[in-house]
């Protein structure tokens, strides 16, 4: 009786791009003191404030409770859209080191099938990784707004914002008068 002991072998490149194994880095965002993470709109490019506990409510389809839309222009765009600057180069310097060293592994079993043959020896070096970035801070700016339609959705916008805003569920807007201003905490 034999047993499968097949591994699933780290290639870059045979013929045509394979895929690499796959890699989880866990990543954390801060939240103000009142529980709310800051997002930039794609459009507009504004930033506001979210707490981040939208389930999808009743009479929304999947797509619109894994989406948002922007208090300030109105405009819906899917969850990973809402990224600020600071959040991607905090997750691209995050997922840096890791790409890296998972490139260099399976470079380096690539390297180590050609070697044996004696003509060809090929070795890698050591691998000095870029450090991780900082970790980001979040500071307590902003007034909260509650919406009519919307009492529990809540979401934060700039202090000096006078204009109406949009529901971020269901994208109603209002004018400043018929919302709720909460003053920051």
């Amino acid at each position: 009786m034999t047993r499968n002991t097949a591994r699933k072998a780290k290639t870059l490149f045979v013929d045509g791009p394979q895929r690499v194994d796959e890699i989880t880095i866990p990543l954390s965002f801060p939240l103000d003191d009142d529980g709310f993470l800051r997002r930039s709109c794609p459009a507009c490019r504004r930033e506001w404030k979210w707490q981040a506990t939208l389930p999808q409510q009743p009479g929304q389809t999947k797509a619109q409770a894994e989406s948002n839309i922007c208090p300030y222009c109105g405009q819906r765009a899917a969850a990973q859209e809402w990224l600020t600057t600071d959040q991607r180069v905090y997750i691209e310097g995050s997922a840096r080191p890791h790409a890296i060293a998972a490139v260099h592994d399976a470079l380096s079993d690539i390297f180590r099938g050609l070697n044996g043959g004696g003509f060809l020896r090929v070795t890698a070096d050591e691998l000095a990784l870029p450090p991780a970035p900082p970790q980001l801070t979040e500071t307590n700016d902003m007034v909260r707004i509650d919406v009519p339609c919307h009492p529990d959705e809540l979401f934060k916008v700039d202090d000096v914002w006078s204009e109406g805003v949009y529901c971020i569920v269901c994208g109603t807007p209002y004018l400043q008068e018929q919302v709720h201003v909460l003053p920051k905490s």
